[in-house]
């Protein structure tokens, strides 16, 4: 499954190196406290990425214009550095 566009660490997006920085910190609060849901914003990666990796279940906030509608509608990002 392809990572959303900019969703690999260093990409293109200024989101995209936060990945790096979010990852273990979300994954552990996670792993201690075991939510129900993950609720994100749309370019916090790091949130899809465990929600995958740990089976949890993700609701993402898009706000603003419905255009951004198409970001959100991506597959979860699998394949990140």
């Amino acid at each position: 499954m392809p990572a959303p566009a900019g969703a690999q660490a260093g990409g293109t997006t200024p989101f995209a190196p936060l990945l790096r920085l979010m990852e273990a910190p979300i994954l552990a609060a996670c792993e201690r406290d075991r939510p129900d849901l993950i609720v994100a914003d749309f370019v916090t990666f790091a949130a899809s990425k465990v929600a995958l990796q740990i089976d949890i279940p993700l609701v993402v906030n898009v706000p603003g214009a419905s255009a951004l509608l198409i970001l959100a509608a991506r597959p979860p990002c699998t394949e990140m550095v």
